[in-house]
């Protein structure tokens, strides 16, 4: 990071931001260009290794990519606040922000409802009733966080 002052440092800092975060932009590769979604997630802090779960269709660009090479880099945000110095006619952004990498793999059929929970649980607090009838026809995927980096300015 080029400007250390604005790393965040805390581990329970960086835990809020994916906490309370709404969506996590995915990157990955694709040929000429870098491939960019937009996803809801879920964060998993159990056992040593971050986890965060995603959900999608059981066919489509994503998938493909992930399948030739699982590479990925994430980025959470929140709390964007547009700030302008009339005085200095000057602007910027304050925000939070966590980023980080690693390879992201399809999970198996048995751990998707444990996947879905989190998702509900991460949205609205709780586990709200769903139908079971989509699980099976819905992919799940999880990114365990090798590294992640957070920066807030503001």
């Amino acid at each position: 990071m080029r400007k250390k002052n604005l790393e965040i440092k805390d581990p329970q800092q960086i835990r809020e931001i994916l906490d309370r975060g709404q969506v996590c932009h995915i990157a990955m590769h694709d040929e000429p260009y870098p491939y960019l979604v937009v996803m809801n997630y879920a964060v998993d802090y159990s056992g040593d290794q971050t986890r965060l779960y995603f959900h999608c269709a059981d066919e489509g660009k994503k998938l493909d990519l992930i399948q030739k090479n699982p590479n990925v880099c994430f980025e959470i945000h929140r709390d964007e606040i547009l700030d302008y110095n009339e005085p200095r006619q000057r602007c910027t952004m304050f925000y939070e922000s966590v980023t980080g990498f690693r390879r992201m793999h399809m999970a198996k059929a048995e751990e998707k409802k444990a996947i879905l929970d989190a998702l509900m649980a991460h949205y609205y607090g709780e586990v709200k009733a769903y139908n079971d009838a989509a699980i099976p026809r819905t992919t799940c995927l999880i990114l365990d966080v090798d590294t992640m980096t957070g920066k807030k300015k503001g």
